[in-house]
């Protein structure tokens, strides 16, 4: 907004001279040697830095004029009375033009009547060029760079033909084009105008807060601090840390499912799986437990062509009653990003594929689990399987966990069985 200055008269009091004890004399200006009286009105005083900083804001309009007339006009003639000036003719092997006002650019130029020579045998543009200065050209480009007035074709002796190239924009047509200029509504991501906003808990993300806004925010702020003393805080604190505690205990107190895959990581060695026929490589079980998830069951040599896999699977059926299950694996599969690893609950009568879960290719130890449900009673087993070109890596798959209801954490109930199955079988019944 413009600081507008308001400038007063001095106005003396004509009748209450300033004298000067020492002479009984009336005071004359040092400068002017006016004499000097009281003062009803206290004038404006001019000095050299209002008067620049008058000069910089000109110069800021000025600037700001040219800036908007290139942005929003462009090139052209300025008519004045509704004559437009810069009108050229051609005669001869001369072309004639009359004064008149021209924006090139941006900048205004007064450019005065004249006259040129005209080159024999070719096209030429005579336009007004950046500096303001009439100019001839055989490239519509470089005329079209300034502001074009005429275009003549010549023959030897004189003019074949013309074309009036003036554009003229008037006073009124340039305010009403920077009327309809159009400016857009701010955003994250682009410039432009805001509406103005006095919430402290709006979530728009295209209105601007006020300093009342901030201030309000400010106020609220200090409030809520204050209200908030260690009376309050410490008591509302241990709530929400047994709120926490309690919500993390109850989970697992609360969705433990007895585990139906025996040997589920591989502690028992193989004990409870059996590699497929035909496996172009073997699952093996890795001795030296991870520390971060123990034992695990591993596939670690390379397999050369797409159609190369290795399978390992469940000896014993597992029987399944109708009822939602929950079906839950932890692979590592670094080193591997193309190969294919998977497990799968499947039915040992038909084949049928009941619920598959596909490792993350090239990922350290993660936790994978899905879900389905069987409508009757089915006999099942379980799958581990790599198909296609393997590098020399670890493929690895552990705590695999099959499950009545939903997600559970990890039990290894059925090992003890299998356990007990072969001490029973080595030792008679115990």
């Amino acid at each position: 907004m413009y600081n507008k200055q308001d400038w007063k008269d001095e106005i003396p009091d004509l009748t209450k001279p300033i004298m000067d004890p020492s002479t009984g004399k009336q005071k004359t200006d040092s400068q002017t040697g006016r004499p000097l009286f009281e003062l009803v009105q206290v004038g404006t005083r001019i000095t050299s830095t209002r008067l620049n900083t008058m000069e910089d804001g000109i110069e800021a309009a000025h600037i700001l004029v040219e800036k908007l007339a290139k942005e929003a006009i462009g090139n052209f003639v300025v008519p004045f009375n509704g004559v437009m000036g810069l009108s050229c003719s051609a005669q001869g092997l001369k072309v004639i033009w009359t004064a008149g006002v021209a924006y090139v650019g941006g900048r205004r130029y007064e450019v005065p009547a004249g006259e040129m020579a005209l080159n024999p045998t070719q096209g030429q543009y005579v336009y007004v060029d950046v500096d303001g200065v009439v100019k001839k050209t055989s490239s519509q480009a470089t005329a079209k760079s300034g502001l074009s007035l005429f275009y003549v074709a010549t023959d030897t002796s004189g003019v074949i033909s013309t074309s009036d190239q003036r554009v003229n924009v008037s006073l009124e047509e340039i305010i009403k084009r920077m009327d309809n200029v159009q400016i857009p509504d701010a955003s994250l991501t682009q410039k432009g105008k805001v509406q103005l906003s006095n919430s402290i808990s709006s979530t728009n993300q295209t209105n601007a807060a006020t300093p009342k806004a901030v201030n309000d925010a400010r106020q609220d702020a200090i409030t809520r601090a204050q209200a908030m003393d260690e009376e309050t805080v410490i008591p509302l604190a241990n709530t929400n840390a047994q709120t926490i505690a309690n919500t993390v205990v109850n989970d697992v107190k609360n969705n433990i499912a007895a585990n139906l895959i025996p040997n589920s990581t591989g502690s028992l060695g193989l004990i409870g799986w059996t590699n497929a026929a035909g496996n172009t490589v073997d699952f093996s079980v890795f001795t030296a437990p991870s520390a971060t998830v123990g034992y695990y069951f591993s596939h670690n040599s390379s397999m050369l062509l797409t159609s190369d896999s290795s399978v390992l699977e469940t000896d014993e059926t597992i029987t399944l009653s109708a009822s939602d299950y929950t079906f839950q694996i932890t692979f590592y599969t670094i080193g591997s990003p193309d190969i294919d690893m998977y497990a799968e609950i499947y039915n040992s009568s038909t084949g049928t594929v009941l619920c598959k879960i596909p490792a993350d290719k090239n990922a350290n130890w993660h936790k994978k689990s899905a879900s389905f449900s069987v409508a009757s009673v089915v006999s099942v087993k379980v799958r581990l399987a790599v198909k296609g070109i393997a590098p020399v890596a670890t493929r690895a798959a552990t705590r695999l966990k099959l499950s009545v209801g939903g997600n559970s954490i990890y039990t290894n109930e059925a090992d003890w069985s299998l356990m007990r199955k072969k001490m029973r079988a080595l030792w008679g019944g115990l």
